[in-house]
């Protein structure tokens, strides 16, 4: 905050002595000032205050899901763009539109409480549109890394027991066929 005469005072953090440039400036000169002594290199006053009043970060957050936070704000603002991969523009509505599509089609296939769906997708708005869908189907996802070997994702997913696997034409190879066999499988857009 600039005050009169063009001389700025800062009072965000009170008086100088109490800012944390002022607070590090003495702990280095403590620090290095010749004396190898073990000493406090802060006061009490100082150490409650950086490790208790500037990390007091306590934020109250909504007892909600996370898609259905997201449902608020396609309620709230359903036009903006949520979602950008490459030349494709996603709005909220959009977007959850194809999650709700993906939720429904799970549903049918089982997915819901106490059940995974694995998850092999590359990183895109289907990637999102995916993840979303599985936990408005009341599901969690099982993610599936594209750069593991069959093997792994094969175990990974028999050792989760995950009954729907989600994934695309570009993954779809990495699947060995008992795995394939093992689960529903869904092929999304690509």
């Amino acid at each position: 905050m600039s005050m009169g005469g063009g001389k700025g005072i800062d009072t965000t953090f009170g008086d100088s002595e109490s800012r944390p440039r002022s607070i590090i400036g003495r702990v280095k000169r403590r620090r290095h000032g010749g004396n190898h002594r073990a000493e406090r290199s802060l006061t009490e006053a100082e150490r409650r205050q950086v490790l208790y009043e500037w990390n007091d970060t306590r934020a109250e957050f909504p007892t909600i899901c996370v898609h259905q936070f997201f449902e608020q704000q396609v309620e709230r603002d359903p036009d903006p763009i949520a979602v950008v991969f490459n030349e494709l523009r996603l709005s909220y509505s959009e977007l959850n539109q194809r999650a709700n599509q993906i939720a429904h089609y799970l549903r049918k296939l089982g997915a819901g409480p106490e059940r995974l769906v694995g998850v092999c997708l590359q990183r895109s708005s289907e990637m999102v549109a995916a993840l979303l869908g599985v936990w408005k189907a009341g599901g969690a996802y099982v993610p599936l890394d594209r750069s593991y070997f069959q093997e792994r994702l094969s175990f990974m997913v028999s050792d989760a027991a995950v009954q729907v696997l989600l994934t695309d034409k570009s993954c779809e190879g990495l699947f060995s066929q008992p795995t394939l066999e093992s689960c529903a499988w869904i092929l999304t857009g690509r």
